[in-house]
């Protein structure tokens, strides 16, 4: 079986990913560092691609952003309705 699909998220990308969403986010890297428990210098590890991540720490760091763990992949997720299933009337 091929790794190819996982090859494509580079641990730079994701960091950059992660750079944008915290700053969107207005959180600064010490910040993000206390609600994860890590060192300020891991948060700059993880921006600057210095690290890689696993799943379980992409999905770490997006629940304190508040985001889905994709986004910091790249990946776009639709936006879901949780009110109801109807479309809106038009």
């Amino acid at each position: 079986m091929s790794t190819d699909k996982m090859q494509q998220f580079s641990a730079a990308q994701i960091g950059k990913c992660i750079q944008l969403a915290r700053k969107a986010k207005k959180i600064n890297q010490k910040e993000l560092a206390e609600r994860l428990d890590k060192s300020e210098r891991t948060i700059q590890k993880y921006e600057a691609g210095e690290i890689d991540f696993s799943i379980s720490t992409i999905k770490s760091i997006a629940n304190e952003l508040d985001i889905p763990w994709q986004e910091l992949l790249g990946i776009q997720t639709p936006a879901i309705s949780l009110i109801d299933g109807n479309e809106p009337d038009h």
